[in-house]
């Protein structure tokens, strides 16, 4: 697998947090372009946008991270926050 950390490449290019930029788009095509020239999974990390996942997944990207693992850590913990808030109180 060769993997793009997209956070790290807009650091990088000095464009933190915009994941939908050309430069980005450019840079995905070139490595999943490198990838199925050598065998290789092309992959993505780090845009975890619904608008912006479909476009380098339609290029290619395969090996796709859906998240980040304090993220879903804290959509669970308020899950079950809301969950407790709805029980009865008092009850016994």
């Amino acid at each position: 697998m060769l993997l793009i950390g997209t956070n790290d490449l807009c650091a990088e290019m000095g464009i933190h947090g915009d994941f939908g930029n050309e430069r980005v788009a450019a840079a995905y095509g070139a490595m999943i372009a490198a990838a199925r020239k050598h065998g290789r999974f092309p992959g993505m990390a780090g845009v975890y946008s619904e608008t912006i996942m479909p476009r380098y997944i339609e290029i290619g990207a395969r090996f796709v991270l859906g998240g980040q693992d304090a993220a879903f850590k804290a959509a669970g913990a308020a899950q079950r926050t809301g969950f407790l808030r709805k029980l009865p109180v008092g009850a016994a």
